[in-house]
């Protein structure tokens, strides 16, 4: 694929409008399917924003489970007889309640979006349930090295008090009461221009988006408690030397060893991001990456390891995630060190580089295929204040680079006296 390629990708550009108390709604028509994908995203309703641990979580899971009006078997059961399923995500820095139905029976479930959104209830029955059940997650979640190589990893590049490295503990879990999900509730789910906007995709047109206005569009005001929406501070440590820095975490029980190193890095907007994402994806980021041909197929050493960039509001954690042999774990961290030397030293073949070129241009087109792809793409450009012809930029970043670029970005970012590792083994 050369540059002039890029007008056969699909173009993100939403149809925009603005309900009637200022929520921004993007629509991604397509009226070849008879199904509409209602994503509201709730930027504020974060683990970052939560006062108390464990509440935007729990507000998130059990603001499904009953209303002022139905209760939880209620709910389901209506969302059941129509075939309709939802899907929550809660991240650091947004929270997303999916809606996924056919078009036929919209004026049936819309009224049922409303309900959720601004008359849950948060039964104590229910979060007595749950918090049992997450009780048992928190005590299983910690009997897996892989969970606490990540659990600690965070901690430690990021600090224990910060929102991205904080952790909590089975007593936060059981100190979490009813009050503390309604106080967050009534705060970061408000349906209001700051609160709150909706990615629509799918058999959209005006008579839906003129009933989501009529539903949805009203003065929610009164619901909202007093409290400052702006997200706490989240601004990163400037420690990013972590020479010689390693932690093990020792549990008895496992079977095998998890790694996990890596460091805080650029963010998207960065002139380099492209070309680093790039760079990734040859590193670890594919299946025929560097780190899968060596440590997997060549050493043995696992039956699967690979590098990511985890996006952040203002940077990205470069990690490198694997479960390795109990016996292997020096070797592994010799061998992810050789690598890293190996793409700052020399040049990548051509062949390689044109391989992972026409993966990663595949993935990218891959990811644009029909509205709901495309209303997935277009979350981030608008979390992350990205332009809309961001990908056809990156089409552009990979047709130009270079091995000399590649290797320029390998000596600036894989340097691995910058990398923090983390071990969990018994």
């Amino acid at each position: 694929m050369n540059n002039n390629n890029k007008s056969f990708l699909p173009k993100i550009e939403p149809k925009e409008s603005v309900l009637d108390n200022g929520i921004k709604l993007y629509c991604f028509e397509d009226n070849t399917i008879p199904f509409i994908k209602l994503d509201m995203y709730f930027p504020f309703a974060n683990t970052t924003n939560q006062d108390v641990l464990f509440s935007a979580l729990a507000t998130q899971k059990l603001i499904t489970e009953g209303s002022e009006l139905d209760s939880a078997k209620q709910i389901a059961e209506k969302i059941d007889y129509y075939g309709a399923y939802i899907e929550k995500t809660l991240e650091k820095e947004a929270s997303n309640i999916s809606f996924y139905f056919l078009r036929k029976y919209y004026k049936h479930l819309l009224p049922i979006v409303k309900e959720i959104i601004t008359q849950a209830v948060f039964p104590q029955s229910e979060l007595d349930l749950y918090k049992a059940k997450l009780t048992k997650q928190w005590q299983i979640d910690h009997q897996k090295t892989d969970y606490l190589a990540r659990e600690t990893f965070n901690r430690l590049l990021y600090g224990a008090t910060h929102p991205y490295g904080i952790s909590g503990k089975k007593e936060d879990i059981e100190a979490l009461e009813r009050q503390d999900l309604i106080d967050f509730y009534s705060c970061f789910y408000t349906l209001n221009s700051q609160t709150c906007f909706i990615v629509a995709s799918g058999d959209i047109d005006n008579e839906i988006t003129d009933e989501l206005n009529s539903l949805i569009g009203g003065d929610f005001k009164a619901k909202m408690k007093q409290r400052n929406i702006l997200p706490k501070s989240s601004s990163i440590s400037t420690k990013l030397d972590f020479a010689g820095v390693e932690s093990i975490v020792h549990l008895p029980t496992a079977k095998q060893a998890s790694i996990r190193m890596g460091t805080i890095t650029i963010g998207v907007n960065h002139p380099d991001y492209m070309k680093l994402n790039l760079l990734n994806s040859l590193f670890g980021g594919y299946f025929s990456s560097r780190l899968m041909q060596n440590i997997r197929e060549d050493k043995g050493y696992t039956y699967g390891i690979g590098s990511y960039l985890f996006l952040n509001k203002d940077c990205s954690t470069f990690a490198i995630i694997g479960d390795i042999k109990q016996d292997c774990i020096e070797q592994t961290k010799q061998e992810i060190f050789k690598e890293m030397d190996t793409l700052s030293q020399t040049l990548i073949p051509q062949d390689e580089l044109q391989r992972v070129k026409s993966y990663t241009k595949g993935e990218i087109l891959r990811g644009l295929d029909g509205g709901f792809d495309l209303s997935e793409k277009f979350v981030p450009l608008l979390r992350y204040g990205m332009k809309n012809d961001y990908y056809d930029r990156y089409i552009q970043q990979i047709d130009s680079a270079t091995a000399q670029d590649l290797q320029c970005v390998a000596q600036k970012y894989l340097q691995k006296e910058k990398m923090l590792t983390v071990i969990a083994t018994n």
